[in-house]
């Protein structure tokens, strides 16, 4: 799930698989949930993005495409 001040996105389920990793969060939660969600409601924004410690979130593949 997406939260900023302005907006809340809607959930992302995913079916049961043995854990997260870095290309499972990329494809399934940034592609689909995140970027969808800047697009929408923040596409004019600056925008921060706060990762907790999961480390699927710290994944090259993910950090590359939050980069960009």
């Amino acid at each position: 799930i997406c939260v900023s001040e302005d907006a809340v996105s809607k959930p992302i389920f995913l079916e049961r698989q043995n854990s997260m990793n870095g290309l499972l969060y990329k494809n399934s939660c940034i592609k689909k949930g995140l970027v969808k969600f800047v697009e929408e409601d923040h596409r004019n924004d600056n925008i921060a993005f706060w990762l907790d410690l999961a480390s699927a979130h710290y994944a090259s593949s993910a950090i590359k495409l939050l980069e960009s």
